[in-house]
């Protein structure tokens, strides 16, 4: 996958599925100032896009080492995860909508 691919995909990621939850709430009662939301979003989005480049686009023995060091902070307490329905919600309306997926992901500048 390209890397402008990826980190857009990196910044689609960390903005759905990180800031536009519970963090936000914290960050709009003031637990959070700008520059430490900032901070935080910046490392989350590094975050992922270094996950996304190990594993679409290392040799396979890297993307595998990658992920074996990743393990050892494996959440074995955590439940597991299932389908966000308003995501899904999401995805089947744009569908019904037929918006081309080029005009409505946003593009690296």
């Amino acid at each position: 996958m390209r890397q402008p691919d990826l980190k857009r995909l990196a910044l689609l990621m960390t903005v759905n599925c990180v800031r536009n939850t519970v963090i936000e709430d914290y960050h709009a009662q003031g637990k959070l100032d700008d520059s430490e939301m900032k901070a935080f979003n910046q490392e989350v989005a590094d975050k992922i896009y270094t996950f996304l480049h190990y594993l679409h686009n290392k040799p396979i023995a890297d993307s595998q080492a990658f992920l074996l060091a990743m393990g050892v902070m494996y959440p074995s307490n955590w439940d597991q995860p299932k389908i966000d329905r308003s995501f899904a919600q999401a995805a089947k309306f744009f569908k019904k909508k037929g918006t081309p997926l080029d005009r409505s992901l946003p593009h690296e500048a």
